[in-house]
């Protein structure tokens, strides 16, 4: 079974949730995108102050009026499975930690919780969630896409300097690393794969580990893989030029030398400064633009 971590404690006990269990319910039809969902009110508001405004302002004429929420279905549907569930039906769901569902669920929870104000259940859901993966990069086979899109996704919901989110970014750096360990056929996706997700999401120092891990471990086929794109080729490039004014010939080596797994150090050694290897801009100042 997977570990669960501790669990976080409310900032309101559940006897006083509910009135010592002395309460009046009732239903509430939510709307998320095409679904709707009739609820207890109960279980939205126990712990969420924004649902306790909502309910408040969401009457008219006396009577509950249907509530919008703009949230996926499916995330939401997750958050009230999880405000549903008993203690045996989140334990029974923990024991399978590395299926996609897994993911997904502890995720949504976790997004969607954050979002109404549900701190303690949010950071509990994502740490499920972060562990998972974790376990995944360290211990398993796993698709490089996967992670670095799974990991990424954090700071759109907590911010880019949230911790949170530099665990994600520390977890997908680690991916990155051992991908670049396996051959190129170990998995259907490799590191190319990853380069316009970091770029879409201007994640420059992870662009510039994959663009170093290329180089450096796939020294050959880069030049021909047809996932690169011409702006990705133009830095690439720039950044063997830059390497080799350092002593690296990395050209020179061949697929998966053994002689490439040295230059890891040097990469540590740059930390964020490792992009201005790469960037066209700062050497080239006066060339043209590269169509992506």
């Amino acid at each position: 079974m997977a570990q669960q971590g501790n669990m976080p404690s409310h900032s309101t006990s559940v006897h006083e949730a509910t009135n010592n269990f002395s309460y009046d319910d009732s239903v509430v039809r939510i709307r998320a995108g095409n679904r709707v969902y009739k609820v207890s009110r109960s279980r939205l508001t126990q712990r969420s102050p924004v649902f306790q405004d909502i309910f408040r302002v969401a009457v008219r004429d006396g009577q509950d009026v249907d509530v919008e929420v703009q949230d996926d279905s499916r995330d939401f549907e997750d958050f009230l499975w999880f405000l549903h569930a008993d203690g045996l039906d989140v334990a029974k769901f923990n024991e399978t930690p590395y299926s996609s569902a897994y993911l997904r669920r502890w995720f949504s929870v976790a997004s969607v919780a954050y979002k109404y104000q549900m701190d303690a259940v949010a950071e509990w859901s994502l740490n499920l969630f972060m562990r998972s993966l974790e376990d995944i990069v360290t211990t398993r086979t796993f698709g490089i896409v996967d992670v670095v899109q799974s990991t990424l996704s954090i700071p759109s919901l907590w911010g880019a300097d949230a911790p949170q989110s530099v665990r994600g970014r520390m977890l997908a750096r680690t991916a990155l690393y051992k991908r670049a360990h396996r051959g190129a056929n170990w998995m259907k996706n490799d590191i190319a794969d990853v380069l316009v997700i970091l770029e879409s999401i201007r994640e420059l120092e992870l662009l510039a580990h994959a663009y170093y891990y290329l180089v450096v471990y796939r020294p050959r086929s880069w030049i021909t893989d047809d996932r690169i794109r011409p702006i990705d080729r133009q830095r690439m490039l720039c950044g063997c030029h830059e390497l080799s004014l350092r002593g690296f010939a990395v050209l020179s080596l061949p697929e998966d030398s053994d002689a490439s797994r040295h230059q890891d150090r040097f990469l540590e050694q740059q930390g964020s400064d490792l992009w201005n290897l790469f960037d066209v801009e700062q050497h080239i100042p006066d060339a043209r633009p590269v169509a992506v």
